[in-house]
């Protein structure tokens, strides 16, 4: 027996840029502008983290974190505008026509719980005093809630490498032409787009037998929920090896290889649940205690409670916040033939971080509805590990895949994931963020690299950007590139030497004091020794 959506739906409206929960949940959301990947050192990365760690702290209890990194696969569509300026431009743009990439989007979503999710049974609706938790009626705890989503988003974005933008009510609810966050996640209207092109609206049937199944789209989850499957040791930062000497790290986030690194369409969800410290520790030493009165009876218990203590001498004696955390991936595809490769894609790079892959089958349901924008508080709480804000901002997804400069000027170079062609500024955009304080280039490599392939490129994107470019050749390497511009080339051959004569004065001209500096020194250097004096 099928059911409508409607009857389920755990949203009941948009209010004031706000998703309302049914159950009285207050939502604000945050689109996310994260630094681009194979661009951050490892201090940097760990300014990144330090970052999130003290914008936890400024959350207060019963404050739900959730972090929902898209990436959903698109394709290059040239341009033809840019391919009707030069022969090179629409070869170019025709060459890399249909390449496939990977489209990120990340959205930030803080949670205000109303602690009211589950009634007590004996009481009656009509003995309560308000139908609705009462905290959605005091407009001062919506209004502190809100201050506080404020401090949390300048916080931030005060670490320079990360930048915060508030969801407006159309891009949580679409309109009728494009679909909005929360229907992108219910319908998977994000999968498949090309380049610059908005979600389109579609009515996709959602089916949990025999898995996740949305419309055409066949789904796999997998997550981080239990202690058992959790890594032995986390950080900021692993070492990437592909890139990476035995002489020097090149370093990229810890949680990196589930987001850009996956070929698929697939959504990465982190939970983080701010816990009351009277309460979690109270919590925590019951179960000491009754670990302590078992331990007589099993060596277990006795290593268990030993563990429970090292976690609250933790707490205690650095400060640590206590949070509850949550992560999973989301893959899917609409070739059910991709499935096994999908799975060990996401296993391995599961088990990249020193984690335990556990393909989620009986609470996947549950999951998938607790991930709706908005709905953070319906995961249920088993699905959480106990841990500290340090370690749960390890699996905070910190870079991006490589996006297109802002400016107007500059080349196009290839994605080193997947080739696509990204315009980048290396000449005025960093000079104005301050990134260097000249515009000097040095390319180094070795023989063959494409040291002159690449000048190649950058004289012929700038010429056709209206640059004057002189150029010193010493292997005839740019003659064809002159030749296709319409340049002057001057060579030295024994038939034909350079010659000039530097007292030509075109018509109507004066001679100016740089041009009689120059023929004087020329004169000296001709007429006098490097002895002689005059």
């Amino acid at each position: 027996m099928s059911s409508t959506l409607e009857h389920y739906f755990p949203i009941l409206e948009i209010s004031d840029g706000c998703i309302v929960a049914k159950s009285g949940d207050y939502t604000v959301g945050y689109e996310l502008i994260k630094p681009e990947i194979f661009t951050l050192s490892g201090a940097a990365l760990d300014s990144f983290h330090q970052a999130w760690v003290r914008a936890l702290a400024l959350l207060s209890p019963h404050t739900l974190v959730h972090l929902q990194d898209w990436f959903t696969q698109a394709s290059y569509q040239a341009d033809a505008g840019k391919a009707q300026t030069s022969w090179l431009a629409h070869a170019s743009e025709q060459f890399f026509h249909g390449r496939a990439y990977l489209e990120h989007r990340s959205y930030l979503f803080l949670t205000r719980e109303t602690g009211q999710r589950k009634p007590k049974p004996a009481l009656s609706s009509l003995l309560q005093r308000h139908l609705v938790p009462e905290e959605c009626l005091d407009a001062a705890i919506i209004r502190d809630f809100l201050e506080q989503a404020g401090r949390f988003e300048r916080m931030l974005t005060t670490s320079g490498l990360l930048q915060c933008r508030r969801l407006t009510e159309e891009e949580l609810t679409g309109n009728e032409h494009h679909a909005g966050i929360i229907e992108q996640y219910c319908q998977l209207s994000g999968a498949g787009m090309t380049s610059g092109e908005q979600p389109v609206r579609a009515v996709r049937d959602i089916s949990f037998r025999d898995g996740i199944h949305i419309g055409e789209y066949e789904g796999v989850l997998y997550t981080l929920a239990d202690a058992a499957h959790l890594p032995v040791q986390c950080s900021s930062h692993i070492r990437y090896t592909p890139y990476s000497t035995e002489r020097t790290a090149f370093t990229i986030g810890f949680a990196t290889p589930l987001g850009p690194l996956l070929p698929y369409n697939h959504l990465c969800s982190q939970f983080i649940r701010i816990e009351d410290p009277t309460l979690a520790t109270g919590k925590w030493e019951q179960k000491r205690r009754r670990l302590h009165s078992l331990s007589a009876h099993s060596r277990e218990n006795g290593i268990t409670r030993q563990a429970v203590d090292d976690h609250l001498d933790e707490a205690m004696t650095r400060q640590r916040q206590m949070v509850k955390a949550h992560c999973n991936v989301f893959a899917w595809t609409a070739h059910p033939e991709e499935i096994p490769a999908m799975r060990k894609e996401i296993s391995a790079a599961i088990a990249q971080l020193g984690a335990h892959p556990h393909p989620e089958t009986v609470c996947g349901p549950i999951i998938w509805y607790g991930g709706i924008p908005g709905n953070a508080g319906d995961l249920p709480v088993d699905q959480y590990f106990d841990t500290f804000a340090e370690q749960a901002a390890c699996f905070i997804l910190p870079e991006t895949n490589y996006r297109s400069s802002d400016s107007p000027f500059g080349i196009r170079l290839g994605d080193r994931i997947t080739g696509r062609p990204v315009h980048t500024d290396i000449s005025d955009e960093p000079m104005r963020k301050g990134w260097t304080t000249n515009r000097n280039k040095f390319v180094l490599g070795g023989s063959g690299s494409g040291k002159s392939f690449f000048m190649n490129l950058l004289s012929r994107s700038y010429h056709e950007q209206a640059a004057h470019l002189l150029i010193v050749d010493m292997g005839n390497s740019y003659a064809g590139l002159c030749k296709q511009v319409n340049g002057r080339y001057f060579t030295c051959q024994e038939a034909a030497p350079i010659q000039f004569n530097p007292f030509v004065l075109p018509e109507g001209q004066t001679l100016d004091i740089e041009k009689r500096e120059s023929i004087k020194t020329l004169l000296l250097a001709l007429w006098k020794k490097e002895d002689e004096a005059f």
